[in-house]
């Protein structure tokens, strides 16, 4: 079988010829996870904010689970944004707690290897938005196993 992500987002994450992974809060520590299995130290900046998205995201409730389980449906190569997700989960109801969780909700969802960058920055649609920049992601075929 071919390989479902297309080779532009096979070259993403590089950094000075490597490839990275960010493999989040590790025994405190947030680390940067080179592809030949070397870790970097990612900086107390990436400690703080995987433990934000870690706080907002286990006060959810049910809406991690309900917006995962959305993700999951997203048909396998379409390109989408934050934005996107944000707006169809509205259009079915899904809200969450607190503002916070739509990033706690995305960043998850690259974590768990549902969506990743395409690296591409666009423009936002809404219009409380301004049109600030705003990563796209392409849907893997990677399926949301609820726990």
């Amino acid at each position: 079988m071919d390989n479902p992500i297309p080779e532009w987002a096979t070259l993403l994450g590089r950094r000075g010829g490597e490839q990275l992974q960010l493999s989040g809060v590790d025994g405190g520590a947030s680390t940067l996870q080179t592809f030949d299995g070397r870790e970097e130290f990612a900086g107390a900046g990436a400690i703080a904010r995987d433990e934000a998205l870690e706080q907002v995201g286990g006060n959810a409730g049910t809406f991690m689970d309900q917006a995962m389980g959305m993700i999951d449906t997203i048909t396998e190569g379409a390109v989408v944004t934050g934005e996107d997700i944000r707006r169809g989960l509205q259009r079915q109801g899904i809200e969450p707690h607190h503002h916070n969780a739509w990033g706690a909700l995305i960043s998850s969802a690259v974590r768990l290897g549902l969506i990743t960058e395409t690296g591409r920055w666009v423009p936002m649609q809404d219009k409380k938005s301004k049109a600030r920049r705003t990563p796209e992601y392409y849907r893997t075929g990677v399926p949301y196993d609820v726990h």
